[in-house]
């Protein structure tokens, strides 16, 4: 599954809610899951909250971050 939009798009959700807890318990044990890849965050409006949690989550899973930010001031 690369892509879902609600619970229904899971085969088997008891599996992803445990694959969930694991990385929760042991989050350094997916360092290196996201090495050598880029994520581009593109922003239309100000949200440094969102901004932040993004790339940390990003980064511990050892990924590059760029971010662009398109908001228009005027």
């Amino acid at each position: 599954m690369n892509h879902f939009s609600s619970i229904t798009s899971v085969n088997r959700p008891k599996e992803l809610l445990q694959f969930a807890l694991d990385c929760k318990a042991n989050p350094h044990r997916w360092s290196t899951l996201g090495n050598r890849r880029t994520l581009g965050l593109l922003f239309f409006n100000p949200s440094l909250r969102t901004r932040l949690s993004t790339q940390k989550a990003a980064q511990n899973l050892g990924m590059q971050v760029l971010s662009m930010d398109v908001s228009s001031h005027g």
